[in-house]
């Protein structure tokens, strides 16, 4: 009697373990599923953000400056001959998905209202 609870009890473990293995395989199935489309998603979101970034960085910039009592369009006047146009604050396009390449890396050093602004960028350097 004793060995055919235990077989019976191995034999219900057994089936157990398999539809567990099946539960495991069906859910990895679902992730193997779904990770391309959620990375997509989530780089969709990622361009996005990154696209408002310039203008997130020019309301920020603004605000500093006028918080310090400066114009708004003190950023970009134009105190220097030969300087090309100011910036509009635009946002770039982005062709590339590498947007470690595309990016320009600007510094912006904001100083008190008696001080000049610094703007420095990869591709000129521009004194305010």
């Amino acid at each position: 009697m004793d060995t055919l609870v235990v077989v019976v009890l191995d034999e219900t473990q057994e089936k157990r373990q398999e539809k567990l293995k099946n539960q495991q395989r069906e859910i990895l199935q679902k992730i193997d599923e779904e990770q391309p489309l959620q990375r997509l998603r989530l780089e969709r979101d990622c361009n996005a953000e990154l696209e408002q970034l310039p203008e997130e960085i020019c309301r920020y910039l603004q605000g500093e400056l006028e918080s310090k009592g400066l114009r708004s369009d003190a950023l970009f006047s134009q105190d220097s001959a030969g300087s090309g146009p100011p910036s509009n604050c635009s946002t770039p396009s982005f062709s590339s998905p590498n947007h470690n390449s595309s990016m320009d890396n600007s510094i912006v050093s904001l100083g008190n209202s008696s001080s000049s602004s610094t703007i420095t960028s990869e591709s000129e350097n521009t004194t305010i």
